[in-house]
């Protein structure tokens, strides 16, 4: 038997599904039309048999489900068990903006509106504890018909309340002034601070700091035997500020600084050869790396000590080139030069190909909402897959790069993605089409341009800077026009083919 049975209106199914996923993943069962349902049974049967079945509903609140009378019928029936409340058949989730009213409305929901993933997560979780505070595997068998998918569903933080607001217009750009200072060795991974305080990127020998808002030259960590190859932040969510910078490179360590003042806080070697690749999770207490030894290692980021290791799941991977972690924790992408993009599950350590390139995977980038996966590489192309797809084909490629694409970054709205390589161009697309929207250089006389390979490309979190870093030891960065000062102004035209 299944502790809970959630009850929806159509409107409300992508809530309905991520709900059920969080649910089963803190140790309940549920049963769910959109898992448990399936083709040619009585949906009224079905209904039924389950609200007679199992002992709790989860009621998805909305003004849609509130309006539907096959929804209101489910809670009815629970009511009638247990008018008082005293068992707390009745678990209210409000998803969507709305006021219960009549019989409903006296009972306490757990409000998710408004919330981000992480909060969501935490108040459903306490209100699940409070009414079962000890769950149980169902006594019955799993259905080998049942339609639960691999992988978790994306957080929908909108919910479709509201229509989307236009993308930010990346094709008109002010050039940052004050330029970031340039220096003398190459920029082999840039990264903004979440806060907008910090740009790090990965030189020789060193991770240098660009403060934002105090133009200068750079804070430079030292301390590396060779390249750095890769820089990513933390972010406090209660401080509202990143306290921390990882950096990993050439000679294998994996390192993390703090920031104010800056210093380090540990390094560690546990990888044979060369870091290329190093990411914080979204809430900040892991690390991942990946190396040249073909390895994925996780850290506690506060001590340094090694966590479980990824390796295990992705042994034929071979040399790792890039890992990112999606929104919520829960997967993380790989990149290899056996030209493969890998999907590892965190928790269980399962490890399933997305899909794959002609040649090796230099970059892998989640989407904000978690729900598409961007890579590029050697063969000159840009990708992006459904990250719940499985059928080895990606959502759009193109290849309107000349040589190797060593980067690739999503807008925080997920609307634009943009891509740098060899060829010294940054490239500008729909995320979701995989239309050309603009590339640059906006003129090939353009002095301040890069004059060597770009190797990374970020966005700023607030969306309104985009900068890329060089072979040339140059930093490029751009704003939003009208958010910002600045001195040149330019239209970015899609790059035409001769």
């Amino acid at each position: 038997m299944a502790d809970f049975f959630i009850s929806y209106n159509a409107d409300d199914a992508d809530w309905a599904v991520w709900i059920a996923w969080e649910v089963e993943a803190a140790g309940y069962s549920v049963v769910i039309q959109a898992w448990d349902f399936f083709p040619g049974q009585d949906f009224s049967w079905r209904m039924d048999q389950a609200a007679q079945a199992v002992p709790r509903l989860l009621a998805v609140l909305s003004p849609s489900s509130l309006a539907s009378q096959h929804v209101g019928a489910e809670w009815r029936s629970y009511y009638r068990r247990d008018p008082d409340s005293d068992q707390a058949l009745i678990f209210p989730v409000r998803v969507r903006p709305c006021e219960p009213k009549g019989l409903l409305g006296g009972h306490v929901y757990v409000d998710l509106v408004e919330c981000d993933e992480a909060t969501a997560r935490q108040r459903l979780l306490k209100g699940l504890q409070a009414v079962l505070p000890k769950p149980g595997p169902s006594s019955d068998p799993a259905d080998p018909r049942r339609q639960k998918p691999a992988v978790p569903p994306p957080y929908p933080a909108r919910g479709g309340a509201e229509p989307l607001p236009p993308p930010t217009d990346y094709g008109h750009l002010v050039r940052r002034d004050p330029p970031l200072p340039q220096v003398e060795d190459e920029l082999y991974s840039i990264a903004f601070s979440r806060d907008g305080r910090w740009l790090a990127a990965g030189s020789h020998c060193t991770a240098l700091l660009w403060k934002l808002n105090e133009p200068g030259e750079p804070l430079s960590t030292g301390r590396h035997g060779s390249y750095v190859y890769s820089v990513a932040f933390d972010f406090d969510r209660e401080a509202g500020v990143s306290k921390r910078l990882v950096t990993g490179g050439e000679d294998g360590y994996v390192r993390v600084w703090q920031l104010a003042p800056l210093k380090l806080k540990w390094a560690r070697r546990e990888h044979t050869e060369a870091v290329y690749s190093v990411a914080f999770s979204r809430d900040g207490e892991r690390v991942a790396s990946g190396g040249y030894d073909g390895r994925v290692l996780f850290w506690d980021t506060e001590h340094g000590e090694p966590r479980r290791t990824g390796g295990h799941a992705i042994e034929e991977a071979g040399r790792v080139t890039s890992v990112a972690f999606s929104p919520d924790d829960r997967l993380l992408a790989i990149g290899t030069l056996r030209d493969k993009v890998w999907l590892l599950d965190i928790d269980n350590g399962d490890a399933r190909v997305l899909g794959q390139h002609q040649s090796s995977v230099e970059s892998v980038a989640f989407s904000p909402d978690g729900k598409l996966l961007a890579s590029c590489g050697l063969d000159k192309a840009v990708c992006v897959w459904d990250v719940a797809s499985t059928g080895g084909e990606p959502r759009w490629r193109k290849r309107e790069h000349d040589y190797l694409v060593r980067s690739v970054a999503f807008s925080p709205d997920g609307r634009t993605l943009a891509s740098v390589g060899w060829d010294k161009r940054l490239n500008l697309w729909d995320a979701d089409k995989g239309v050309l929207l603009a590339s640059m250089p906006f003129s090939i006389t353009d002095s301040k341009w890069h004059s060597d390979w770009i190797w990374s490309v970020a966005f700023s979190h607030d969306g309104q800077m985009l900068a890329s870093g060089g072979s040339d030891g140059r930093i490029v960065a751009w704003q939003v026009r009208g958010n910002a000062p600045g001195k040149t102004t330019a239209r970015a035209a899609p790059r035409r083919r001769g």
